[in-house]
């Protein structure tokens, strides 16, 4: 997201300028992608890992009870 975080900006203060500030050009922005301290990314992949782990045996669960519902017709 941050490849069009740098034009929507521009186009957000621009039209906030050319209302409060006519005259006033905004010519440029950048906005850099943050530096997530690595005990928060690890964290956060752990959760992910979880979550994926969690749907699996979801998944599996249905599988079974597709399964036996089959062999029961």
């Amino acid at each position: 997201m941050f490849d069009i975080l740098d034009e929507a900006l521009v186009d957000a203060l621009q039209k906030d300028c050319n209302k409060w500030a006519p005259g006033l050009e905004i010519i440029a922005i950048r906005v850099t992608k943050p530096k997530v301290p690595m005990e928060l990314e690890q964290s956060y992949q752990s959760i992910e890992k979880e979550k994926a782990n969690y749907n699996i045996i979801g998944e599996k669960s249905n599988v079974v009870k597709q399964e036996l519902a089959m062999k029961r017709s």
